[in-house]
């Protein structure tokens, strides 16, 4: 008795101290998915989706050198109501923009009020841009915005297009409606993602700290590849650049995200992913055709790799085209004749102080204020910001 009391008092004691450690980032990683899935549901038509009525913290902390908590609470979206998002009901007394895009819209990794959804509308009283805003790609939102038109009454859409996954998400989208992969089931929220280590872990850092030593231990003697291609696929998909001042890059151009865009070889579900967005724009045309007189202008969001491209050229294959998914969807924006804004230029030069977090892809609260600067600037000239006079769209030129 005494022997499991001491064994009992030592787990506790060793509890104590392992909770006082630094979270390190693969517990942050896990503390991060925690949040998400508490946030989220599966939805059999649109994936996965934000809840309705949400009311809690997301927090990024593990994967950075300070703390990045926010608080995140969602209503339902007009004409989904089991479908959340981060903003306020609409106000039908006021001028309203559709506001479509990914997580730099809903504001992952920043408080609402950052975001540059809500930097624009804080500025102009009266305007409401209702932020719709979902993990995934364009379409995806396309049905999104094909339920939500028709219950909020708008004069413009904007779609915000992050260059970072959208080729692959909406290759995602296309194998679920091809049925080549099974679609999602409904749920309430997605906790049940997480497995029971998982969920031990969770509440015991002392059990996660064991099982990261074990599976470093594991790692040591695990054979190589017999194949040397494999095992160097395997060290260069890990390979990273750090800068003291902008935080990690991520080099290796197939890692599916960014820079697997820019190289002229791409994997098939990057070519169907092309395919999809092209596709997704047409449709998203035509509904805004309908609700909002024509009024749609696509933004493009940089990936950071792009950004600050001169740090890491030398440390990437001379073949990498890094401004080649801009010139791809701007190349689809003059086909369809749809009104196309490349961020990349004007990130580029306010990049004095840094626009994204460490680790995660996310904006920085400076990011999404320059972000926010320059859509307003857009706006500005398009008309869209005084009500009723919203000027005609301008066509695919690209600004």
């Amino acid at each position: 008795m005494l022997l499991l009391a001491g064994l009992a008092a030592g787990a506790a004691l060793a509890e104590g101290i392992a909770r006082l450690l630094p979270a390190g980032r693969n517990y942050g990683q896990l503390a991060s998915r925690r949040d998400f899935l508490a946030l989220t549901r599966a939805d059999p038509q649109y994936g996965i989706v934000f809840i309705p009525h949400a009311d809690g913290v997301w927090d990024f902390t593990g994967l950075e050198r300070v703390p990045v908590r926010v608080g995140f609470r969602t209503v339902p979206v007009p004409g989904l109501p089991r479908v959340g998002m981060r903003d306020d009901p609409p106000d039908p007394a006021a001028r309203t923009i559709i506001a479509l895009g990914d997580s730099f819209t809903f504001g992952a990794a920043v408080e609402r009020p950052e975001i540059w959804v809500d930097r624009i509308e804080a500025r102009h009283p009266g305007l409401n841009l209702v932020n719709v805003a979902q993990a995934g790609g364009l379409a995806k939102l396309a049905m999104i915005y094909e339920a939500v038109a028709p219950a909020v009454p708008h004069h413009a859409v904007i779609y915000e297009m992050w260059l970072g996954n959208e080729f692959w998400d909406n290759w995602m989208a296309w194998r679920i409606r091809e049925g080549l992969i099974p679609g999602l089931p409904d749920t309430d929220n997605n906790l049940h993602d997480l497995n029971r280590s998982e969920r031990i872990a969770l509440h015991s850092k002392l059990y996660f700290l064991l099982t990261e030593l074990g599976a470093r231990a594991r790692g040591l003697f695990r054979r190589e590849s017999a194949d040397p291609r494999e095992s160097l696929f395997y060290e260069a998909e890990r390979l990273g650049f750090q800068d003291p001042r902008y935080g990690n890059f991520t080099l290796f151009p197939r890692n599916k995200l960014g820079l697997a865009y820019c190289l002229a070889g791409d994997e098939p579900g990057v070519r169907v992913g092309m395919e999809e967005t092209r596709r997704a724009l047409a449709k998203i045309k035509g509904l805004a055709g309908g609700r909002a007189g024509g009024r749609l202008l696509v933004i493009l969001f940089p990936f950071k790799e792009q950004v600050y491209f001169d740090l890491i050229r030398d440390r990437l294959p001379p073949q990498v085209e890094i401004a080649r998914p801009d010139r791809i969807v701007m190349g689809y924006c003059r086909e369809l004749d749809i009104n196309c804004v490349d961020l990349l230029p004007a990130l580029r030069a306010r990049r004095e102080r840094p626009l994204y977090w460490d680790y995660d892809p996310h904006f920085r609260p400076w990011g999404q204020e320059a972000a926010a600067d320059e859509i307003e600037k857009i706006l500005s000239v398009l008309g869209w910001l005084e009500f009723g006079k919203a000027s005609p769209p301008t066509g695919g030129r690209g600004q």
